[in-house]
């Protein structure tokens, strides 16, 4: 079966004889559809990943098949995470495939819920993982999930609030401000950057409001700046 043509309805209905009899199943490099399934399940609560009132497990699923399936986007990432023995190259790899699709106007609940979990993992620097050895796909997410159910939904909404007031202040390299002082200027660019991140910005803020509809982020802002 291929692992991007079945949904996760087809998952379970295909896992579904196995997930009564077996209870543990070991990591392998390369999962299988079913084997997929089964190691999210076993890894995890049964509402581990429901998040803001919403079921994405069959999202989340089927987004993972498709990369241990050795789809999505920057695969180099993975070779730089197993050569280099750094494991951030592997979170980078899982955040760029989620990342892009959660900065779309049109992107879907599950996509910001799931950038959300991510993004707050690795805001953290990857809490709890050896960081000189890449687990993979499926260990990633387990990693993730856990440490978001640790902080809670609500000061994993703030940290992506408090990301966006950060990235307003963060300074450009001296290189890059030296860049752009020896080129000329070029205001068509200049505004497509400034609405690439205007666009990024709203991905955090928008997926913080589903986290925590009533965030006060005025009170928020007063906070940071008496820090």
């Amino acid at each position: 079966m291929s692992l991007r043509s079945l949904t996760a309805q087809h998952a379970r209905d295909h896992c579904t004889a196995r997930l009564n009899h077996e209870h543990y199943l070991p990591r392998k490099q390369s999962w299988g559809l079913c084997d997929l399934y089964v190691i999210i399940n076993l890894m995890n609560d049964n509402d581990a990943y429901v998040i803001a009132g919403s079921d994405i497990l069959p999202f989340v699923t089927d987004w993972a098949a498709v990369l241990i399936a050795g789809g999505g986007e920057s695969r180099g990432l993975l070779d730089h995470a197993l050569d280099d023995s750094d494991y951030s190259y592997g979170g980078y790899f899982m955040m760029g495939n989620i990342g892009s699709r959660a900065t779309s106007p049109t992107a879907t609940d599950a996509e910001l819920l799931l950038f959300a979990v991510l993004s707050v993992f690795q805001m953290s620097d990857f809490p709890g993982v050896d960081p000189k050895r890449w687990e993979g796909v499926e260990a990633h997410l387990d990693y993730a999930f856990k440490y978001f159910r640790e902080i809670g939904e609500k000061e994993a909404a703030r940290r992506l609030r408090e990301d966006v007031v950060r990235r307003s202040l963060r300074e450009d390299p001296p290189i890059w401000r030296e860049m752009k002082q020896s080129r000329s200027r070029n205001p068509a660019r200049e505004a497509s950057h400034d609405q690439d991140m205007a666009t990024i910005d709203q991905r955090s803020l928008r997926a913080a409001q589903l986290l925590d509809p009533e965030g006060d982020f005025d009170s928020e802002l007063r906070a940071f700046f008496q820090l």
